[in-house]
């Protein structure tokens, strides 16, 4: 996907028949949040079938961090608004059909913040939506969530909190959620990866232990009765990009499986996703005019299988997120000089 203005901050979920990619179509340099929230239909075959997009919001605004799940109907994406100085953020979401039809007539307001302070997590557990997300109030950062019908519902009365930073300084990254089919696995980084499990009516279990030298979490997925978790591990000077297994009570299993060494500001984990079999990992290697997205294979037992490079570029490429179909893989990322967003598609075992 290409086009004149700039596309920032790509996300990719899987439904009926093929894969919807959305974005921040921005107004160009300088103005990352502003422009609109776009969606594009992928087919099986990785052709780009609305190339030019379909708009979700009809109006300019203070967009980003779009994220997509597949209810089994429709398609839902969220993103977040910025509010500006002094005023409140809001999380919006809408509905769009496997044909590319927004569903509702304008986006539905789902959650108004004090201040943002990233991107919203949502997760479907087969019947209820799950949206949660970090905000700062009163100078405290805190994780909230609030589930939704299909039809975009609240369930809850209002937002519930997970958990609260003790002190100003105590700051929380924005949370990553995905379900085994029944309850959802909510976690975010707190100088360190903590989470907690949320049943499906809506309570909370205890916050897990900090994940050992754990930060930047950037990927959850569910798969064969485990979670795989994206992120980095280690410390100064010698940290890495790596994959950690949990099971459905967010207890660690086995340690932490190195995908590569975190050498640069430019070196991130991405997202993860779950075939049936076995699980794709994304991250990015930077080094000047030697940009590379790879996708690492790992097994439901840890196991990491292969590793694929599958972009290199001169340019930075950044945000790789990944879905499957149960039978291909699609990865995409956004190359942050050519002001597009790039995706590649796998099977099981390599370049499709």
């Amino acid at each position: 996907v290409d086009a004149p203005a700039h596309l920032d901050t790509p996300s990719i979920g899987s439904g009926a028949a093929g894969f919807l990619l959305a974005w921040l179509d921005s107004d160009g340099p300088g103005s990352f949040w502003t422009g609109r929230i776009l969606v594009a239909r992928v087919d099986e075959s990785g052709q780009v079938l609305d190339p030019n997009g379909i708009a979700l919001t009809e109006n300019v605004g203070d967009y980003a961090w779009p994220q997509i799940v597949w209810d089994g109907t429709h398609y839902l994406v969220v993103w977040v608004q910025d509010g500006g100085f002094g005023g409140t953020d809001k999380i919006w979401g809408r509905r769009v059909t496997a044909a590319g039809a927004p569903v509702e007539a304008q986006p539905v307001e789902l959650a108004t913040l004090a201040y943002s302070t990233g991107w919203p997590a949502l997760a479907f557990n087969g019947q209820q939506h799950l949206v949660a997300w970090t905000t700062y109030e009163t100078n405290l950062d805190s994780v909230r969530f609030r589930r939704f019908t299909t039809e975009l519902s609240p369930i809850d009365a209002a937002p519930k909190t997970l958990v609260t930073a003790s002190s100003p300084v105590g700051y929380i990254d924005s949370p990553l959620a995905a379900s085994n089919g029944s309850s959802w696995l909510v976690a975010w980084n707190r100088s360190g990866i903590e989470m907690t499990v949320v049943d499906s009516s809506g309570t909370a279990g205890p916050v897990k232990p900090k994940l050992a030298s754990s930060s930047s979490l950037y990927g959850i997925a569910y798969g064969n009765g485990s979670y795989l978790l994206n992120h980095v591990t280690g410390v100064a000077p010698n940290p890495s990009l790596a994959v950690q297994r949990v099971d459905i009570g967010g207890n660690p299993l086995g340690g932490a499986v190195t995908l590569g060494p975190k050498q640069s500001e430019t070196d991130f984990p991405g997202g993860v996703s779950f075939s049936g079999s076995e699980y794709l990992a994304t991250y990015t290697e930077g080094g000047f005019g030697n940009n590379l997205v790879h996708a690492a294979r790992i097994s439901t037992a840890s196991t990491k299988l292969a590793d694929m490079v599958h972009s290199q570029s001169v340019n930075t490429e950044a945000f790789p997120e990944v879905a499957c179909d149960g039978s291909h893989y699609l990865v995409v990322w956004e190359d942050t000089r050519g002001e597009g967003v790039l995706h590649h598609r796998f099977s099981g075992y390599g370049p499709w």
